[in-house]
Formats: structure tokens, C-alpha cells, sequence
């Protein structure tokens, strides 16, 4: 090149973002913020320009990617919905161990038909009063509500696929819920009605139960989380002490336990000819226990 004329520019330009990590650190960045900070799922809550900057991306790849707004809150929508934290139900630890101590504290009592009738409502009354708490106290609640709300407002196919992304999160929730029912039956000599059977259905024995049971407790959640501020009976709020079942026992209930316990003793019968074996017994709390410490508390059974 001849002495004094122009050359090439030393200034070497960036490499261009490969446009899966584009689409990788916009979404994240969102997802993110609408998890760690609470914020509103919503295109009114979030600003596109401010999850550019905070995922430091090209602005025109992203305009590229997603040449409207609603494209890029649909895409996040259905991110959203895989992750556990946005499911219906929470899997709480503390649930199933004050089940099993509930079961513990009332082993005298397992040797008679009468005896595991009045533990088992015991079980239920504990158990989902101590879920009910677990779901109302995890921050992610308000996420799944307006996720679900804000899902409900895109397009035919948008809303299928957040509907099927639900399903599958909630669908592990619900077997290792399943699991932990059979594995209850074993000890307190309980049977599902064949009516309602999950393997008349072509699923697991309890996993029909566990979608009732499971859904009761929800629709409560939801509707104390919307509904909450005095104008409603408030359905944390425990009753007098009471025998709602004709078990004997006089304890306080509140909204979620008496609808989980009904549910639960409508859908089961007492096994005819069981005879409760102590060894045996023991051995099942045994494995329940070891399937409980080897869950962690973000993830399903």
C-alpha cells in the first residue's frame, strides 16, 4: 500500500452475539427479574429496554429476534411456566414429616379399626394445615397467579402451551404425592374406592387422589391470596375444638383441613381384613423418611 494512504481501521468491532445466546441471556434476565424482585409478569411491569441493558445484548438483535413486544412476553410466559417455583403446588418437606410424626404420635392407636380412622383424620388435619401455611408463605405464589392470568390473554397456541408446561410441573408434584398416599394406606389399612382409583384411569392408584386433595388446597390458597382483607371469612383462621368426623377427638380445624380431610375419607375405605403389623409398619415410616430427606425443598418428588 502506498505510503500515505488510508488503511484499514485498527478499531476491531465486536464480535456479533450468536443469537441463541441473545435469546438465552434476554430471557434469563427477565425471568429473573420478575421472580427475584416480584415484580408484575405483565407488559405494563416490565421494560424491554431495561432487561437489554441489565443482559447487556445487542438492542438490534433483540428487536430482531422479537420484532413485538408481546412476542418477547410470550416467550417468557412459557420460560416461566417450566420452572418449579411456578407451579400450583409446592412441594414442602415439613408437609409430609409433620404427617409422619402426626402418624408416630398416635401409634397406640394403629392396632384398631377405630384407632387408625381417628389417626388417619389426625394425619390429614395436621398435614394440610401445615400445606396450606407452606403455600400461602412462598413468595413465587403472586408469580403463578399473574403468570396464569397474563398467560390466559395471548393467543390460542400461547395459552395450550402454558397450559401443558403447568400440567407437566404439577404432573411430579402429584406422583410423588401419589406415592406418599400408597405408602400411608400400607400402614393405616386404607384402600381407594374402585370409583375412583387411579388405575381405572390408566394411571398410579393414588394419583387421582392426589389431584382432588391437591386442587382442594389450591383453590383455598388462591382464593385467600385474592380475596384476603377482612370482607370473607378468613379461611386461616381455626375453629373452636371439634369432631367434625365422630372420631373422638376434639381438635381446632380450619377451612383448608376440613375440606382436604373429607375429600380424602370420601374417596377411601377402610381395607376389611387389615391387620396392622408394628415391624412392618415401622419399616414404611422408615422409607417415607428416607424419601423425604433425599428431596430437596425447590425441587418435586
Amino acid at each position: 500500500m502506498p505510503e500515505g494512504s488510508p488503511g484499514r481501521s485498527k478499531i476491531k468491532r465486536k464480535p456479533r452475539m450468536d443469537p441463541a445466546e441473545v435469546r438465552r441471556r434476554t430471557l434469563s434476565t427477565a425471568e429473573n427479574l420478575v421472580l427475584g424482585e416480584g415484580l408484575m409478569a405483565s407488559m405494563d411491569h416490565i421494560s424491554l429496554e431495561d432487561i437489554i441493558v441489565q443482559a447487556q445484548v445487542p438492542r438490534s438483535a433483540v428487536h430482531r429476534m422479537w420484532p413485538y413486544k408481546e412476542d418477547f412476553f410470550a416467550d417468557l410466559v412459557l420460560q416461566l411456566a417450566e420452572r418449579s417455583e411456578v407451579s400450583p403446588s409446592v412441594y414442602d418437606p415439613e408437609t409430609l414429616r409433620v404427617a409422619v410424626r402426626a402418624l408416630e404420635d398416635n401409634w397406640a392407636r394403629l392396632s384398631t379399626a377405630e384407632g387408625r380412622l381417628s389417626t388417619l383424620v389426625e394425619v390429614c388435619r395436621q398435614g394440610s394445615m401445615r400445606n396450606f401455611e407452606a403455600n400461602l408463605e412462598r413468595p413465587s405464589l403472586r408469580s403463578y397467579i399473574v403468570l396464569s392470568a397474563t398467560g390466559m390473554s395471548f393467543e390460542d397456541d400461547v395459552r395450550r402451551a402454558l397450559q401443558e408446561s403447568l400440567a407437566k410441573s404439577e404432573l411430579s408434584y402429584l406422583q410423588g404425592m401419589a406415592q406418599f398416599y400408597e405408602s400411608m394406606f400400607s400402614i393405616l389399612g386404607r384402600r381407594m374406592l374402585p370409583q375412583f382409583s387411579g388405575r381405572a384411569m390408566g394411571r398410579a392408584e393414588c394419583s387421582y387422589l392426589a389431584e382432588v386433595c391437591s386442587s382442594a388446597i389450591q383453590g383455598q390458597v388462591l382464593r385467600t391470596v385474592l380475596t384476603g382483607g377482612g370482607v370473607l371469612p378468613d379461611l386461616k383462621a381455626v375453629t373452636a375444638p371439634a369432631d367434625p368426623f365422630n372420631v373422638g377427638d376434639r381438635k381446632p380445624w380450619n377451612g383448608p383441613s376440613l375440606s382436604f380431610t373429607s375429600t380424602f375419607l370420601a374417596m377411601t375405605e377402610a381395607e376389611p381384613d387389615f391387620v396392622h403389623d408394628p415391624g412392618e409398619s415401622q419399616e414404611k415410616i422408615n422409607e417415607i423418611k428416607t424419601r423425604i430427606a433425599g428431596v430437596s425443598p425447590e425441587s418435586s418428588p
